[in-house]
């Protein structure tokens, strides 16, 4: 599937995350492959997600991936913002949660 950068998020992929135009592409396809879902979300980063969600109201598919959030419209990427540092707690604690549940996955395929 291909993700369509707007000209907006690729002025702000390049201001936040400081990317050059091929690895944009990439870190924006591993974003919306990889990425925490806003589902994945809890306590005050589900929060954080959810006013995001509402204030941008052309935004319906919501990805954290590194130190950044991704808003897309479907498949087109409209703007990116950077995760505030009081979120990255929780969202370090979902990272982890994310891990054990595939390390549990692998644990039951191999048995």
């Amino acid at each position: 599937m291909k993700i369509v950068i707007t000209d907006h998020a690729n002025d702000r992929l390049k201001e936040r995350c400081g990317l050059q135009k091929k690895a944009k592409e990439r870190t924006v396809e591993i974003a919306f492959e990889k990425g925490i879902l806003h589902s994945e979300c809890v306590g005050r980063l589900k929060s954080y997600v959810d006013h995001l969600y509402l204030s941008h109201g052309n935004g319906n598919n919501i990805r954290i991936y590194g130190n950044h959030v991704y808003i897309f419209y479907d498949v087109n990427l409209v703007t990116v913002l950077t995760l505030p540092n009081e979120h990255r707690a929780a969202l370090n604690k979902v990272k982890n949660k994310r891990k054990e549940l595939a390390n549990d996955i692998a644990r039951i395929k191999s048995a």
